[in-house]
């Protein structure tokens, strides 16, 4: 069973905030992980809502 699974995993580092929406507003990307500022998560956490998309963020207090 395990060849019906995809899986695609990216790692992206240094996005611009184009890039960024086109994953947000994707019905293809289905969970963004996200280290980085608080106002970044925000905004994607809010920009992710209307996908209904998963979203894990590890946000620092800079």
């Amino acid at each position: 069973m395990s060849y019906l699974l995809q899986v695609t995993l990216w790692q992206v580092t240094h996005i611009t905030a184009e890039v960024g929406g086109a994953l947000t507003s994707s019905h293809d990307v289905r969970k963004i992980l996200f280290t980085g500022s608080t106002r970044v998560g925000q905004l994607l956490m809010e920009q992710s809502a209307e996908t209904v998309k998963r979203v894990s963020l590890e946000l620092s207090g800079k």
